[in-house]
Formats: structure tokens, sequence, C-alpha cells
């Protein structure tokens, strides 16, 4: 089996380009309504909307990524110049380090190094 995500966005090329600036390797081209990407092992898929309008994002949904910890201070500081919207510093709460950054439609996106 294979993990495989579908996010729905409104503007597919301006996600597309924010994934990418974090590591998501594109398959093939961008088209209006669909970019394909990897990530390590996980097929990842942006669709574009098909009406426009998007449900609200929710903290219900949490795409989680676990990395190490060169590479989730490098990711920190890349969103940090680049001014995507973070949701705070890194943290831990027991889990292990992790921070939270909001991609371009408010679908939160954490990066964590699980040490425990």
């Amino acid at each position: 089996m294979q993990l495989s995500i579908i996010v729905y966005v409104r503007d597919t090329e301006r996600s597309a380009a924010f994934y990418e600036s974090l590591g998501f390797e594109r398959q093939g081209s961008v088209r209006p309504r669909w970019a394909a990407f990897t990530f390590g092992e996980t097929l990842f898929a942006l669709h574009g909307t098909m009406t426009g309008e998007l449900d609200p994002p929710s903290d219900r949904v949490t795409i989680n990524i676990v990395v190490s910890r060169e590479e989730l201070d490098r990711l920190h500081a890349l969103c940090e110049e680049r001014g995507y919207e973070i949701t705070g510093p890194i943290d831990d709460v027991g889990f292990g380090p992790f921070f939270r950054v909001l991609d371009p439609d408010g679908l939160p996106i954490q990066f964590n190094t699980r040490t425990r």
C-alpha cells in the first residue's frame, strides 16, 4: 500500500510553487486543475476547486511530515524567509520538536522530529 493525499486548492500554480519550495517533487507539469508530487514514499496531489469555493481549513486535518532535526530547522528558516504563515515557533509538547505552516489556502502542514 502507498498513502496518496489529494488537497483541493483555489490556485493550482500558486499552491504547487509553495509545496515545491518545501521539497515536494513535482511529477509532470502543473495543469489548471491538477498537479502531482511525491514526498518520500507518499503521493501527493493538488486538485483545483471546481466551484472556486473551498470549505474552511480545519485543525482536524493536518498533513504531518516527519523529518530530521536539521531538516526541521532548515524548513522553519525557509518558511520564515519566504514569509509563509507559521503558527508559532518550533515547539515540543511531548512527541518531539515541531512547527506548523499554513499552505496558501490555510491548510496546516506540520513538520516534526519524533524523539519519543
